[in-house]
């Protein structure tokens, strides 16, 4: 990673396999200002998991590590994050399993991959809420995923938003020319909409993500949302866009909160 001025670049490397307690397992990045700007091309993150430490009673000591935290791969609190031409694959958190994009963070993933994160690891019941949403992406802030971009077959462990988990009134995620298929949750599997505002655009396609039951895998007993769960927010989707062969108990293409 090097830095230009208010830009950091990291180009054409490959990280695998880091470990870091708390927030980003390969990167965490605190701009000082939101118009910072982090700029990632021909990167791949692999296997990187972010922990959270324990207390452990046995030895009276903290350092108990178990996979949680936010951010497998990256976690941005603020400034401008450009994901290009890249791949995340295999990343594990307790939120957002490969990026967790803080309220402050304007964030565009284009031409690049998210396949087989988990968020929720360790998750042992289902936890409704914010905590262990988003299998491959975590977003408080503003989102873009465009330009060919895969988020696919990514999980969030019986939780929310196997593929993405868009949380805050403010936040806005936006798909354009890209996919989201193949990801599992219990809700929203391919997209959890908790609040704030969603864009489905430009042929863009929410694929074949299936829920499965809250009481344990196999089934989709209780899920809700196989494509796009939508708690409190809004969403557009253009004619250009499909939904198809997504699978859910209630809602198989989409599921809207009454």
């Amino acid at each position: 990673l090097f830095r230009s001025g208010n830009s950091a670049y990291a180009q054409a490397i490959s990280a695998t396999q880091l470990s870091f307690s708390g927030y980003g397992g390969a990167i965490a990045i605190a701009a000082a200002n939101a118009t910072d700007e982090i700029n990632i091309s021909g990167v791949t993150f692999t296997g990187n998991k972010v922990y959270k430490d324990l207390y452990n009673s046995s030895t009276s000591t903290m350092g108990y590590h178990v996979v949680g935290g936010s951010g497998g791969a990256i976690y941005s609190s603020k400034g401008k994050l450009n994901i290009t031409d890249s791949t995340l694959t295999l990343n594990e958190a307790g939120t957002g399993g490969a990026i967790y994009a803080g309220s402050n963070t304007t964030a565009v993933i284009d031409n690049s991959s998210l396949t087989y994160n988990k968020s929720g690891v360790g998750n042992t019941t289902y936890v409704q809420g914010n905590s262990g949403g988003g299998g491959a992406i975590y977003n408080i802030g503003n989102l873009t995923i465009k330009n060919g971009s895969h988020i696919d077959n990514n999980e969030a462990v019986k939780s929310q938003g196997g593929g993405i988990f868009n949380a805050l009134a403010t936040s806005v995620l936006t798909i354009n020319n890209s996919t989201v298929s193949n990801n599992q949750a219990v809700d929203g599997s391919g997209i959890y909409l908790n609040k704030g505002t969603l864009n489905v655009t430009n042929g863009s396609h929410i694929d074949n993500n299936i829920g499965y039951s809250a009481t344990g895998s196999g089934g989709t007993n209780n899920a809700k949302g196989g494509g796009i769960y939508n708690q409190a927010g809004s969403f557009t989707i253009d004619g250009n866009s499909v939904l198809s062969g997504n699978q859910a108990y209630y809602g198989g293409g989409i599921y809207t909160e009454s």
